[in-house]
């Protein structure tokens, strides 16, 4: 008569309803581990309340790695915005920086022409204008 030989690998549990201890297949439970949703289900053979896991390791990964997807993604949209609000405030400053640039220009060009910058009157000699009447006006040129 021929035999079959079966080993199986059983782990212990203890229910938490009644505290009954009880044995079930290991491959059963790791199977039921990874699954989870509670497609795998076994009851207490003491009080038959149905036990099974909730989120399986797939699930629990899965949501792992889509939580840090979308911290990345927050943090690439925060350092668009920064380089945006960054390249914003240089062009402002660009065009500040021409402004007076322009004005600076405007008015060098006025007083060689010998208008008085304070008085706005014409004169031949204006050095000789502006040493007299308005010493204290600074003649020092500004480099931007």
């Amino acid at each position: 008569m021929p035999t079959l030989e079966v080993s199986t690998t059983l782990e212990t549990m203890t229910c938490p309803h009644c505290a009954g201890v009880f044995a079930i297949s290991a491959s059963f439970l790791s199977e039921a581990r990874v699954k989870g949703n509670f497609a795998q289900t076994w009851a207490c053979p003491y009080c038959k309340e149905a036990r099974g896991y909730g989120k399986g390791s797939h699930q629990i990964e899965k949501e792992k790695l889509e939580a840090k997807l979308a911290q990345l993604e927050r943090m690439k949209a925060m350092e668009e915005e920064r380089k945006a609000y960054y390249k914003k405030e240089a062009e402002h400053f660009r065009k500040s920086r021409d402004g007076m640039k322009g004005a600076l220009t405007r008015e060098r060009n006025r007083v060689g022409n010998g208008v008085c910058p304070c008085c706005d009157r014409t004169f031949v000699n204006l050095q000789r204008h502006m040493a007299s009447k308005h010493p204290d006006h600074t003649t020092k040129q500004i480099e931007l």
